[in-house]
C-alpha cells in the first residue's frame, strides 16, 4: 500500500470548488446586474448598461472557470495512476466549469447581438 493511498488531489479539489464559486459568483453578479438595470430608468442607457454588466459577469466568472478547469485538468494527471484520491472531483469540476463556460459565453454573445442590432 502506498503512502499517499489516502492523500487527496488539492488541484481535483480546487476544480469542484472553483466551479462552485463561479456557479455563486455568477448569481451573486447577475443580481447586482438585475438591481442596477431595475434602477436605470434612462431607456437610452438600459442597453448599454446590460451590455457592460455582461461583459464584466463574462470576465470575472470566466477566469473562475477558467482556474477550475486548469485546476480539473491537473487534478486528472495527479490521480491517474489512483495514488491520489479524488478524480471524480476533478471530472465534476471539468464538466460544470465547462458547461457552464459555454453558457456564460451564449449568454454574452446574445447579449452583445442584441446591443449590435438595437442600436
Amino acid at each position: 500500500m502506498s503512502v499517499r493511498s489516502g492523500v487527496a488531489s488539492i488541484a481535483a479539489t480546487r476544480s469542484l470548488q472553483f466551479a462552485a464559486l463561479a456557479v455563486l459568483t455568477n448569481i451573486l453578479v447577475g443580481g447586482a446586474s438585475f438591481g442596477v438595470v431595475y434602477l436605470l430608468s434612462d431607456a437610452a442607457r438600459l442597453t448599454e448598461a446590460a451590455v457592460g454588466l455582461e461583459a464584466l459577469r463574462f470576465v470575472i466568472v470566466g477566469v473562475l472557470l477558467a482556474v477550475a478547469i486548469r485546476y480539473g485538468v491537473r487534478g486528472l494527471q495527479q490521480t491517474r495512476d489512483g495514488a491520489l484520491k479524488r478524480r471524480a472531483w476533478a471530472i465534476v469540476g471539468l464538466v460544470v466549469s465547462g458547461l457552464y463556460g459555454l453558457l456564460i459565453l451564449g449568454s454574452f454573445a446574445a447579449t452583445a447581438v442584441l446591443y449590435l442590432f438595437v442600436l
